[in-house]
């Protein structure tokens, strides 16, 4: 089965650099820089195509903790009106 070429594209924060090839699993690996920090992993194509995975861990990590610290308007705590 010929590979299919998306080194140069993006998916998510991912920068598709060059092919790293088939594993075991004969799951495609493609070597790719995340843009949110510069550092380079090898990532599943499949993952990357279907969404599953649109950056490194550790931005992933940095953005979850960003959205978590931010104040976050809530509704008051919900009280009962009892009348006899």
């Amino acid at each position: 089965m010929k590979r299919e070429i998306i080194e140069g594209q993006s998916f998510g924060e991912w920068e598709v650099i060059s092919y790293a090839g088939c594993r075991g699993n004969k799951k495609t690996y493609y070597n790719c820089r995340c843009r949110g920090c510069g550092e380079i992993y090898q990532v599943r194509k499949d993952k990357m195509k279907s969404g599953e995975s649109t950056r490194c861990f550790q931005c992933a990590k940095k953005i979850k903790r960003q959205t978590h610290g931010e104040t976050v308007h809530q509704a008051p705590p919900f009280s009962f009106i009892v009348s006899f």
